[in-house]
């Protein structure tokens, strides 16, 4: 895809990734509409791709995990040659990460076994440590866990270090996540993205106050 068609799909998916944010999902349809008819009109394959993982995250939000993981199963069908492998690296990985993060428990070791985590691997890594009852170790990859980068996935990464340390009881990191958080209160984490959510960003800080003595 030229430079120029990707400014034209880029330009049109934030309006979309907007309202997926704070969840508006009646509005956050039409944008998705309008991308898939841009695609069609336009030979767009790469908004194609987008469209998929906007209905995937719908469906996970909306319909629950049933029908999310069968979307999602769709959208990384989709990701093998799209011409972006920033965005297959590590992707698919976290939307099977985004269900026990999203109902508040560890994830089990061997559902992870052997994932590309891609660039996300530093913040996963302490959760996938605790998940396995190696609290030490968590802690340790807690210390060296470099801050996110302020991009779209950035409240995800926050709220996948946060709920490592409410495991293991690293109340800095706890304390770090809750005030990363905390200006998104009202949103989905990482909707921003208009590819995955782990849930409502509410929760997280509502779990987050507990185990910080404030809930």
């Amino acid at each position: 895809m030229s430079t120029r068609a990707m400014r034209v799909v880029f330009g049109v998916l934030g309006p979309l990734q907007a309202r997926a944010a704070v969840g508006d999902f009646a509005v956050a349809d039409g944008e998705a509409a309008a991308v898939a008819e841009l695609a069609r009109r336009h030979e767009r394959p790469l908004a194609v791709v987008f469209v998929a993982w906007y209905e995937a995250l719908r469906a996970a939000e909306l319909e629950g995990r049933a029908a999310g993981t069968v979307a999602y199963a769709r959208a990384v069908g989709l990701l093998e040659g799209c011409g972006m492998p920033g965005l297959a690296a590590g992707l698919p990985a976290l939307t099977r990460l985004s269900w026990p993060v999203r109902e508040g428990r560890l994830p089990r070791p061997g559902d992870f076994a052997g994932l590309d985590w891609g660039p996300y691997a530093p913040w996963v890594r302490p959760l996938l440590l605790a998940g396995a009852g190696r609290a030490e170790e968590a802690r340790d990859a807690l210390d060296v866990a470099p801050r996110p980068p302020r991009d779209l996935l950035a409240e995800a990464m926050w709220c996948v270090l946060g709920r490592a340390a409410l495991a293991v009881g690293d109340r800095r990191v706890m304390e770090r996540a809750e005030a990363e958080l905390s200006p998104a209160r009202g949103e989905l984490v990482g909707a921003g993205s208009g590819l995955i959510s782990f849930g409502p960003v509410s929760g997280h800080l509502d779990a987050l106050a507990a185990g910080l003595g404030r809930g």
